[in-house]
């Protein structure tokens, strides 16, 4: 009698059912013949012109560069080197000096009309004319008028400096003001041309996405499809199991 174990081999096939492997050997084809298919490169337009707005605001503002735009910088340029002589001193204006005389003239007249016939007067009441009392008098008058005719003079043509340069700064500076002011219509006209022709870009950019997204279509539903009915694709293995022997495979062997 034997009393040997007894072995038992068992083959799986691990294969798709009928059903997946049709559809996987379906996919398997329209894949190869997705991978040959040619890619071709979007030939419509791709970047928007520049709307005609656009243009006519850039020629605008290139005719006004060579026209006011020039002419308010050269104006600017010469007002610069105008004031950089002595325009701006008031001695040189005529209108300043004659008001600048007129201050003279009335110390002059303050002292010889009213100051010294005062001083001449209190001379003579107290018996001194012609004294060095009275002397001394006219002459420390005649001192402080001058000196306060001369601050006053001073001051009237510090204040007419300021003046004059402060109104020559504030035209100069108006000059940048006057360039922006003069080219403001011309960059409203090509701002809206811009708001164009990026509504004309946006339209593009549109087309070229629909156009790469139907390159890719089909692989894309083939990836969708691959993930519906995937899994192991086919082989078969074969396991063997050894049982030990019992105790009827001892009696009859």
């Amino acid at each position: 009698m034997g009393s040997g174990a007894r072995r038992e081999s068992t083959t799986q096939d691990s294969g798709p059912p009928e059903f997946q492997a049709n559809a996987l050997q379906e996919l398997f084809t329209r894949a190869r013949e997705e991978s040959y298919r040619p890619r071709n490169y979007y030939e419509g337009q791709q970047i928007a012109q520049f709307d005609p707005a656009e243009v006519s605001g850039q020629n605008r503002l290139l005719d006004y560069a060579g026209g006011g735009a020039q002419r308010t910088a050269d104006l600017a340029g010469q007002g610069l080197e105008f004031a950089l002589t002595d325009v701006l001193n008031p001695q040189d204006n005529p209108s300043i000096v004659g008001m600048g005389d007129l201050i003279t003239d009335r110390f002059t007249k303050r002292f010889t009309e009213g100051i010294n016939p005062a001083i001449a007067g209190e001379a003579g009441a107290a018996g001194q004319v012609g004294s060095s009392r009275q002397g001394l008098a006219q002459g420390v008058a005649a001192g402080r008028t001058a000196e306060a005719g001369a601050d006053a003079l001073t001051q009237f043509y510090s204040n007419a400096y300021s003046r004059g340069l402060d109104t020559f700064d504030r035209g100069l500076a108006g000059a940048g003001g006057t360039l922006a002011l003069g080219a403001q219509p011309a960059a409203l006209e090509s701002l809206v041309g811009s708001q164009r022709r990026e509504r004309d870009q946006a339209g593009l950019d549109i087309e070229q996405e629909k156009f790469y997204f139907e390159q890719g279509a089909e692989g894309d539903a083939l990836q969708r499809l691959l993930s519906l009915i995937g899994g192991s694709y086919g082989g078969e293995g074969t396991s063997t199991l050894r049982r030990p022997p019992t105790i009827w495979n001892t009696i009859f062997g």
